[in-house]
C-alpha cells in the first residue's frame, strides 16, 4: 500500500492511472483518505438513505447490493478516483474500527477520458458534526495536489456544485 503524507513540502509521487488509488492512503492534518473498499459499503449505504444527504446530493438511495456493485466498479474505473474520508484522530486509535472513523467521501472524475487535462472534484461530508470544520477545504487541497502528481497534465479542476452546502466562493480556495 502506498502511503502519501501531505505536508508543507507537498507530495513527491507520480502515478500513471486513476485506479492506482486502490492501494493509496493520503494523510492530511485532520483527515486520512483511504480507497473505498467493501468494508466501507454498509456505513456508506446508511448515509445514502439519509433524507438530508439525498436532498444535498443528486442521487437516489441504491439497494445494498447496488452499492456493493458500485463500489466494485468505482474501484476499477480508469477515469475515477474515489476515497473515503476518515477522521485522522479516530483513525490513529487502534481501538476504533475504520468504519467508525468515516466522515465522508471524495470523488474525482476525468471530465473527458480522452483529455487528461481536467477533472471534476466532488466531496460529501456525510457526518453533520464535521461540516463547517474545514475538512472539505483540506480534502480539496490534498486531492488537487495529489491529482496534479497522479496525472501531470492536469491543468484545470471543476468543483461539483449540485445542491451542495458548504462550498464557499467560486471554487477557488484561500
Amino acid at each position: 500500500m502506498f502511503i502519501v503524507i501531505i505536508g508543507p513540502i507537498g507530495v513527491c509521487v507520480w502515478f500513471g492511472t486513476m485506479k492506482i488509488n486502490r492501494n493509496t492512503v493520503l494523510e492530511g492534518h485532520k483527515v486520512v483518505l483511504v480507497p473505498y473498499n467493501a468494508n466501507h459499503v454498509t456505513r456508506y449505504h446508511e448515509w445514502m438513505k439519509c433524507p438530508e444527504l439525498e436532498h444535498l446530493t443528486p442521487s437516489e438511495p441504491p439497494t445494498l447490493e447496488q452499492e456493493y456493485d458500485m463500489q466494485g466498479s468505482w474501484r476499477e474505473d480508469d477515469d475515477k478516483c474515489t476515497f473515503i474520508i476518515l477522521d485522522k484522530q479516530q483513525w490513529a486509535d487502534p481501538c476504533i474500527e475504520e468504519e467508525q472513523c468515516m466522515v465522508g467521501d471524495f470523488n474525482m472524475f476525468l471530465m473527458d477520458p480522452t483529455d487528461l487535462s481536467s477533472a471534476e472534484l466532488e466531496i460529501m461530508i456525510a457526518e453533520p458534526s464535521y461540516r463547517g470544520t474545514g475538512i472539505g477545504k483540506e480534502v480539496t487541497r490534498m486531492m488537487m495536489h495529489y491529482s496534479e502528481h497522479l496525472i501531470p497534465s492536469f491543468t484545470r479542476f471543476r468543483v461539483g456544485r449540485q445542491k451542495k452546502q458548504g462550498i464557499h466562493g467560486s471554487g477557488v480556495l484561500p
